[in-house]
């Protein structure tokens, strides 16, 4: 399903997870068609990894791993996003999203990661792109960390099943020729029933470079939440994923919307 894909690879939906950032789907006809990207010039370099706990740990499900890098870079001149995720095929989880940005020259950031449930993360990969999208990084390091059950997290499993989408908008409305990078607002209308709440994401469902906003605290009641997705790359977008997860990292909902924007 989309949503593990995200969240188990790469973001709350990682092909892995939730990589956040990009989905992989086969059917890449029914998506859209994919054109040439830009490659851009910079001269970022990783300089240390710390991690906690260090690899070869054991954890529990939902329990996170620091990922810290000390880095340095000239070019580009302006700001960067980085995130740290854990690698683990076929395995639910998420990481954190790039809040804060790298700055030009030597610096220190942190993020974090975890899976939803038991599994062996075989790789932790770093991300770096500019704020337009542009992928600047993607390595794999071969730290490995093994996560077991969480039974207080399993026992909330079922938690948020009663929940329904009312209607979803986009701006700008579809159907629109857009430049890469821009924002598309997505406002999502819902029906929510949880003890603890549900994160809830808009995702463009791509096989390029897109990001997407970050689920910064949980719904539940009545109302309307914004999110947004961005392509960074020449493309036309044909469909959004809207996802829904508990407290526990289950999807409890996954709604496919089709729209027409062309990505210039």
């Amino acid at each position: 399903m989309i949503l593990g894909m995200i969240l188990g690879g790469i973001c709350v939906f990682i092909a892995f997870v939730i990589y956040g950032y990009t989905l992989l789907d086969e059917d890449k006809q029914a998506k859209g068609v994919r054109k040439p990207r830009k490659k851009s010039d910079t001269d970022f370099r990783i300089l240390d990894i710390k991690f906690d706990p260090p690899p070869g740990s054991t954890l529990k499900a939902h329990e996170q791993v620091r990922v810290t890098i000390k880095y340095a870079y000239s070019r580009p001149r302006g700001p960067l996003h980085f995130w740290a995720r854990g690698e683990a095929p076929g395995k639910d989880g998420r990481y954190e999203p790039s809040s804060s940005e790298l700055k030009s020259g030597h610096g220190t950031a942190t993020r974090t990661f975890c899976l939803y449930e038991p599994g062996e993360v075989e790789g932790v990969r770093i991300s770096v792109a500019t704020l337009h999208g542009e992928n600047l990084l993607n390595r794999t390091y071969p730290y490995k960390f093994t996560y077991v059950c969480n039974e207080e997290m399993e026992a909330l499993a079922d938690d948020g099943k009663n929940v329904r989408i009312t209607d979803v908008r986009f701006k700008p409305p579809f159907p629109a020729s857009l430049r890469s990078g821009t924002y598309i607002e997505v406002d999502i209308d819902y029906e929510v029933e949880s003890e603890h709440g549900l994160d809830v994401w808009a995702i463009a469902v791509i096989d390029g470079d897109g990001s997407y906003a970050s689920s910064d605290a949980r719904v539940n009641g009545k109302g309307t939440v914004r999110r947004w997705v961005r392509v960074s790359e020449q493309y036309h977008l044909r469909r959004v994923c809207i996802a829904m997860v508990n407290i526990a990292g289950r999807s409890v909902l996954e709604e496919i919307i089709d729209v027409d924007y062309d990505i210039t």
